[in-house]
């Protein structure tokens, strides 16, 4: 006999990032990346386009190469966040699974400071990739959004 086909969930970083900006009920965003600005620029444009989401602040370090992003210290990371933020984003979005931003209490930490919730490409990708296989934990020390999404 032929073996029965399912339909399995599929996700990739855009959409789980997607994904979790719904769930955090965002309207507006504050963005961060390590790219060069067109690659910034096209993960804005993704966020709006896509989601809908309206970016009201964007940095980037203009980092060339991974190795240089995966480089980056995490305090470093935080004290650029807290530069990217805008009294008007409802969430701080870090884009990039290369930053080294979703460690035990890292976001957690900088989501006190900030006063709002933070996603990371990484921390998103794990939360779609867990609630589309139906885990439905929460998970302490990594933000809101693994928390109490």
């Amino acid at each position: 006999t032929t073996p029965t086909r399912r339909a399995l969930p599929v996700t990739d970083m855009a959409q789980a990032q997607l994904e979790a900006l719904k769930a955090l009920q965002a309207k507006q965003v504050a963005l961060l990346t390590p790219y060069i600005e067109e690659l910034s620029q096209a993960n804005a444009e993704m966020l709006e386009s896509m989601g809908g989401f309206r970016v009201v602040s964007r940095l980037t370090m203009n980092l060339p190469t991974d190795d240089l992003t995966s480089a980056v210290p995490p305090a470093e990371i935080a004290d650029w966040a807290v530069r990217t933020d805008s009294p008007q984003a409802d969430v701080v979005v870090i884009g990039c699974s290369g930053f080294r931003a979703c460690q035990p209490d890292f976001l957690d930490a900088l989501e006190q400071r900030l006063g709002k919730p933070v996603v990371t490409s990484t921390q998103a990708f794990l939360w779609h990739m867990a609630r589309s296989a139906g885990v439905q934990k929460k998970i302490k020390g990594y933000g809101t959004l693994l928390s109490s999404h």
